[in-house]
């Protein structure tokens, strides 16, 4: 009896070894796994969804949307304060001539909530409308209204936000700006090759959603991550994947990048070529 159970082990191991040679029992796929995001993707962020430059008259009334995204936050209060601020002094907010309503919230995850802002320009000193020092040629400041954004854990968010008071025209526009690391690279057929690219907001632009489209190619491209929410004065880290099958003919592969959620002109920095002003990010791929 015991002979035949050894015999019997001794089959079935056969059998397995046999199975794994001919390929009828293959190893499970490896997970693929993503990068892990920084921050500035995953925790809340907020802020004002008009231009951080604006104009504004006397004896008016200036309002503004301020706008705030949960992402996986919550559930809990978010609390704002608002303060503004000329020639270094600070003026809190009032309740009736500067206030945010609503200023304080419960809010869930992957939810959106909005404020308004409202400010009495009476509120603003004086000589905001007229040149300080006027005797000697005269300069005028702008004023910025702040607000700052609590979570009731005190975990971190990036809601904080400011806007700038003018009452003058601020000239012409900035440009948003995208410095990738290369936009040329050389791949191997059944390969990856790996691009950093960094999203920086114009200051006079709000908070936006941004997306990247790449044109239509035979490689293989992924954009991680693709989609965000993006305001100015930050940094979005993003990794462009680009991979050739290995059926694939060798040659040269242009790919375009096209930005969605552009408020201004765009300006790419790509570190191997120089900048350029397109709308739309180039990329020269060569396959080997």
């Amino acid at each position: 009896m015991g002979q035949m159970r050894k015999m019997q082990n001794a089959s079935i191991i056969l059998f397995v070894f046999c199975l794994l040679i001919s390929g009828c029992v293959t190893q499970p796929p490896a997970k693929s796994t993503s990068f892990p995001l920084p921050s500035i993707y995953t925790a809340p962020i907020g802020g004002f969804e008009k231009d951080t430059a604006v104009t504004i008259d006397p004896n008016s009334t200036f309002e503004a949307e301020y706008t705030f995204y949960s992402k996986s936050w919550g559930p809990g209060e978010v609390k704002y304060l608002i303060n503004l601020s000329y020639l270094n002094k600070t003026y809190p907010g009032d309740g009736n001539l500067l206030s945010i309503e609503p200023s304080r919230f419960f809010a869930e995850p992957n939810h959106i909530y909005k404020s308004r802002v409202f400010l009495n320009t009476r509120y603003l000193p004086g000589d905001f409308f007229e040149p300080v020092n006027a005797t000697l040629g005269g300069e005028m400041y702008p004023a910025g209204l702040r607000v700052d954004a609590s979570l009731s854990d005190n975990s971190t968010n990036f809601g904080s936000d400011f806007i700038v008071l003018t009452s003058f025209h601020s000239g012409p526009f900035n440009f948003d700006r995208i410095i990738v690391e290369k936009c040329s690279i050389t791949i191997k057929r059944g390969e990856m090759g790996k691009v950093n690219m960094t999203f920086l907001g114009a200051p006079d632009a709000g908070i936006r959603e941004i997306k990247y489209i790449p044109s239509q190619t035979p490689l293989n491209i992924t954009i991680y991550p693709q989609v965000f929410i993006a305001k100015h004065h930050l940094e979005f880290p993003s990794t462009i994947q680009v991979t050739a099958d290995p059926s694939l003919d060798a040659g040269r592969y242009p790919v375009s990048i096209t930005i969605s959620g552009l408020k201004n002109d765009l300006s790419i920095e790509c570190n191997d070529i120089g900048p350029s002003g397109h709308q739309t990010m180039p990329m020269n791929v060569t396959v080997e």
